[in-house]
């Protein structure tokens, strides 16, 4: 397995790349003085964002190492789960609504991506995503019912949520719902990494795709991809995710080598998310990736009420301490993240933070 030093030069290279037309990738790869393993899986990796980026344009780009598209290669039927159709993909794999034949009911049925099965490691991270997930019994988590495995590649059969992403209801400007809908959003995820903590297992890829909201309007966590077995043992890559991953993550997953991230680490992608929920703008928000990866490390950000003066009192303190730089100044617990939520539903006052101005930066720190 490659080290943290490979995963950060990856890094490095495919934040440097993705900015630029997908055109010019390859051209500007084969620029690069990089060895042959790191060439690859970052041509891997702009090959994956230019398969999401499809839906605008041509999601194939000659040149690079294109994922082989698994729908094409699927049989119409895996084991007892006849295959309906596809609806969603990512850096694990491609997700497909199921119906499950034995008993009468629609499933998600989620396999592992070819290059990332054939490696080996890919296929290992799987496996890790459906005993962490199995493990988790949660109102706000979506169940894992089996795993199994299909021509070599792994799958994980999941309870099969109806509705939306809240990555969706952001982007949706006419979406209905209003403001103490999605705190309470907020609230039940805060609720649900709560309990994943309290399991030993830190979800570490918290962002909007992520949270489902149901038909009936509750959200629920979903894709343990990253997750990590707090008792396991070894570095676990974020080179496979980082594809709108990396906007979401905390201070400390984007530079391993200098603090090991743990449960705090959710806590400041869940204070991201509520951000951008509630204003509909990115707290670290910039012209470029590597512009919001600086002000991430940074601590970069204005406060919500510079963009929602009729927010709840209280919200800048909230999302200051999720979003606090140093994880020593954050919520100790999702559960305490989730208490102030439930005080701004409420009207309640909350702890108050310490504010202080940097070269023009909003850095706060918990008093």
């Amino acid at each position: 397995m490659h080290g943290p030093e490979f995963e950060r030069r990856v890094r490095e290279v495919f934040v440097d790349l993705v900015d630029e037309e997908p055109s010019s990738w390859p051209s500007r790869l084969e620029r690069l003085e990089l060895d042959d393993a790191t060439r690859d899986r970052v041509s891997t990796l702009l090959a994956w964002e230019a398969r999401l980026r499809g839906s605008s344009g041509d999601s194939t780009i000659s040149g690079l190492q294109t994922p082989e598209p698994v729908s094409e290669r699927l049989p119409d039927r895996v084991e007892e789960f006849e295959i309906v159709r596809e609806i969603g993909c990512g850096g694990m794999g491609v997700v497909y609504l199921a119906r499950d034949t034995m008993l009468d009911r629609h499933v998600a049925l989620k396999i592992v991506a070819r290059h990332l099965a054939s490696s080996g490691s890919g296929a290992t991270r799987f496996h890790r995503e459906a005993r962490a997930a199995a493990r988790l019994r949660h109102d706000h988590i979506v169940q894992v019912h089996r795993l199994g495995e299909v021509e070599g590649a792994p799958f994980i059969v999941m309870e099969y949520v109806e509705g939306a992403t809240l990555a969706g209801a952001i982007r949706d400007e006419h979406a209905t719902y209003d403001r103490p809908v999605r705190l309470r959003w907020i609230a039940q995820i805060a609720s649900a990494l709560d309990h994943a903590h309290a399991s030993g297992v830190v979800h570490r890829d918290i962002k909007p795709s992520n949270i489902l909201i149901t038909n009936a309007g509750a959200a629920k966590l979903s894709d343990f991809g990253l997750a990590e077995l707090v008792d396991g043992a070894g570095h676990v890559s974020m080179s496979t995710t980082l594809m709108g991953s990396l906007r979401y993550m905390s201070p400390e997953q984007l530079d391993e080598a200098e603090q090991t991230p743990d449960h705090r680490a959710d806590i400041f992608s869940l204070g991201i998310v509520m951000y951008e929920a509630l204003t509909g703008r990115h707290p670290f928000e910039a012209t470029s990736t590597a512009g919001v990866l600086r002000n991430i490390v940074d601590g970069r950000f204005e406060p919500p009420s510079a963009f929602l003066p009729d927010g709840p009192d209280g919200l800048d303190d909230v999302c200051a301490r999720a979003l606090a730089l140093n994880p020593d100044d954050r919520y100790r617990s999702a559960e305490e993240f989730r208490l102030d939520v439930e005080r701004l539903l409420a009207g309640e006052a909350v702890e108050r933070a310490r504010v202080r101005r940097e070269d023009g930066a909003t850095r706060r720190a918990v008093l």
